[in-house]
Formats: C-alpha cells, structure tokens, sequence
C-alpha cells in the first residue's frame, strides 16, 4: 500500500446476507454488538469507523 492510499480492511453489519469478495464480513446481531465489534476491530486493525447508514460499517485503514 502506498502512502496517501486507502483501503477496506473489515465490514461489521447487522445484515446477515452480506458478502464481500476479499475482505472479512463481521455480521453482529444486533446494534450493541455490532457497535463493540467495530471499535475493537478499528482498534485491532489501526482503522477508522465509516457508518454507510445501511446498517453496515467498514472499517478502513488510512495510510
């Protein structure tokens, strides 16, 4: 990854039918569980938090 570019590294979701080719799906059954799974995964992962409003949030790291 060169410097300036971003890239999704996780998405956590509370919809169960998502799929994502190449990047891990986190599904979370509810908007508690989803929310905790997000900040410990940005946290893991050195990401930030995007929320698509859609239920889902991806989790993308910056460089």
């Amino acid at each position: 990854m060169s410097r300036g570019e971003s890239r999704i590294v996780a998405v956590v979701t509370l919809r169960q039918d998502v799929r994502a080719g190449g990047v891990p799906v986190f599904p979370a059954a509810d908007e508690a569980e989803r929310d905790q799974m997000a900040r410990l995964l940005a946290k893991l992962l050195r990401g930030t938090i995007h929320d698509l409003r859609n239920g889902s949030y991806v989790i993308v790291r910056h460089h």
